[in-house]
């Protein structure tokens, strides 16, 4: 999410724009903890709250017996959301090999599988919680083919849970959708889904918290 720990990985700057250059295995590969993702550094406490936001929202869904969080990166998600529900089974799945790999050597006792969520068909199976964490700057330009896996892979009370930190200067994808209001707009739209709960969060952070909670619609 902090752009300068991810330079040249991730985007790189070209003309005073932002460009995606995606390159998760060579970040993974490069640095051990990308993003500070085990929140042992100056992002912790951002991540405590986030996560802690990210479980409580998971308590509240109707079923959640099988989670599977989207853009697992090293687990520690995961394993987070395993202590907290343990009679759920929960899946993590990135679309880096790398990240996979060093999740898989860290949360031996969890499946985590590779894979990019916008690839059609990419899942074999239904879940009553899907969530997509810290995700959403990664696949804008790919949201309506991920938006349409999620669906199809929900279970009939199913939750898509899209949990993200926004920038408060955003500088990357504000033709698809700007910050908070924006992203509410996108996902209010989007065909098969209703959003039942929305929240935004503003902590003194470099980052903004929102997430959202999206549901099938009737047939």
């Amino acid at each position: 999410m902090t752009i300068s720990r991810s330079k040249d990985y991730i985007f790189t700057e070209k003309d005073g724009r932002l460009e995606f250059v995606g390159n998760f295995d060579g970040y993974y590969r490069d640095h051990a903890d990308p993003w500070g993702q085990s929140a042992t550094e100056e992002m912790s406490g951002y991540y405590r709250r986030a996560r802690e936001r990210l479980l409580a929202i998971i308590g509240q869904c109707p079923y959640h017996s099988s989670i599977l969080e989207v853009g697992c990166g090293l687990g520690y998600v995961c394993e987070q959301i395993r202590c907290r529900f343990p009679d759920s089974q929960v899946f993590g799945l990135d679309i880096s090999p790398v990240a996979v790999e060093k999740a898989r050597a860290l949360f031996p006792h969890i499946l985590f599988s590779t894979g990019n969520i916008a690839t059609p068909n990419l899942l074999t199976q239904s879940y009553d919680v899907i969530i997509l964490n810290q995700l959403l700057w990664y696949i804008l330009h790919t949201m309506d083919a991920v938006l349409d896996n999620c669906r199809v892979h929900l279970s009939s009370n199913g939750r898509l849970i899209i949990a993200n930190g926004f920038l408060r200067n955003q500088r990357y994808g504000n033709d698809v959708m700007e910050n908070y209001d924006g992203a509410f707009r996108y996902l209010s739209q989007c065909p098969g889904l209703k959003i039942v709960h929305s929240a935004f969060d503003n902590d003194d952070e470099e980052h903004f918290d929102a997430s959202f909670v999206l549901t099938l619609t009737a047939n």
